[in-house]
């Protein structure tokens, strides 16, 4: 099947290094091009987005993270075929400010992952996930 990873890739601006990562799907069979996934958030150091999944229908799961000092978020993000939009954000675990997709089943739609609040920076409540894949 296809593969789901994320490319990094660095580059020289305004005489600083600079670098960025973005989520990409290689497609099974060879002889084709990876396609790189939409973002919501391309130009900010302090966000990357990461796929972690991909099932049989090609859908990939994922998240975003933003991590500046003491401000942290983490956005889940779903991108479906044909890979030419912005991923969409499923919602959150009811009593939690962010969540993470971390993990998909191939076949059943179901992805897993962690629901977490953050208190100064740091994950103070954070609590298993499971997302049936909607709703």
């Amino acid at each position: 099947g296809d593969i789901v990873g994320t490319a990094h890739t660095s580059y020289e601006e305004d005489d600083q290094l600079r670098g960025k990562g973005f989520p990409v799907v290689w497609p099974a069979g060879g002889g084709y091009p990876p396609y790189s996934l939409q973002v919501w958030t391309e130009d900010d150091r302090t966000v990357w987005t990461a796929a972690a999944g991909i099932d049989d229908r090609g859908r990939v799961i994922g998240h975003e993270d933003r991590s500046y000092r003491d401000w942290q978020e983490r956005k889940p993000a779903v991108w479906k075929k044909p890979y030419d939009a912005l991923p969409n954000d499923p919602g959150r675990v009811t009593g939690y400010d962010h969540l993470t997709l971390d993990g998909l089943s191939p076949a059943t739609n179901v992805a897993v992952g962690s629901a977490v609040t953050f208190v100064e920076g740091y994950a103070n409540f954070v609590h298993a996930a499971y997302w049936p894949g909607t709703g």
